[in-house]
């Protein structure tokens, strides 16, 4: 109500007044609102978020507020999905050529592919023959038919190398999302899932002697794609 009132009384004023005094008037305001000390101390802190910072600052003074809020937006935006596509990948466990790693941050169309070639980069890494890698998935809040189909190809490069995949520490929803799938229920009945990396680690030494007992079997990676 004020501001209505504002444009109300000093409306016709201001219509009156030269552009190049509006235009100071316009500065001033959103001069006013860049705050040069905490500029100085996100400079010392972080060079990205001063940067940001200052490019708004100079496009609210030349542009106006609405791009600078729309820079500010966009240049958010690409920074947090740059970070979310950095693979964050580790190695949390390794025992008698099992080995357990941890994907820190949630998979999702964007970094899929790029978490893959991580996982198979850690893989080269072993100086030892790796039999089997459990893969904890704590963080995939959401399963999608993208993430599903990069697990499933880790899968099978894998399995070319004769090195089992299993998943471990997989949330319930996604869980349940990926169950529709011929590909986890393959990994289910082969007791290829489970609630911790350290059970999947344990399951997995299991399997191997249980295999070696026997006399070795097929990789499910090598059957035929049941779809």
């Amino acid at each position: 109500m004020l501001a209505v009132l504002v444009a109300l009384f000093l409306g016709p004023v201001l219509s009156l007044m030269p552009e190049a005094t509006l235009a100071a008037m316009v500065f001033v305001a959103v001069a006013g609102l860049i705050n040069i000390p905490e500029l100085v101390r996100w400079a010392r802190i972080s060079r990205v978020d001063f940067w940001v910072a200052l490019s708004v600052a100079v496009i609210g003074l030349t542009a106006g507020l609405l791009p600078a809020v729309a820079v500010g937006v966009v240049a958010t935006l690409v920074l947090v999905l740059r970070e979310l596509n950095v693979p964050r990948v580790r190695v949390v466990g390794r025992r008698d050529g099992v080995l357990g790693v941890n994907v820190d941050r949630g998979l999702y169309t964007a970094n899929a592919l790029a978490n893959e070639r991580k996982i198979l980069e850690v893989f080269a890494d072993e100086e030892e023959q790796v039999d089997a890698i459990v893969l904890g998935l704590a963080q995939q809040e959401v399963m999608t038919i993208t993430v599903l189909e990069a697990l499933e190809n880790l899968d099978r490069e894998l399995s070319q190398h004769g090195t089992m995949l299993h998943l471990a520490a997989l949330p319930a929803a996604a869980a349940a999302v990926a169950g529709r799938t011929p590909w986890f229920a393959a990994l289910r009945s082969t007791d290829r899932v489970h609630e911790s990396v350290s059970e999947g680690i344990e399951s997995a030494l299991a399997a191997r002697r249980e295999n070696a007992a026997g006399g070795g079997g097929v990789h499910p990676g090598e059957l035929d794609d049941p779809r």
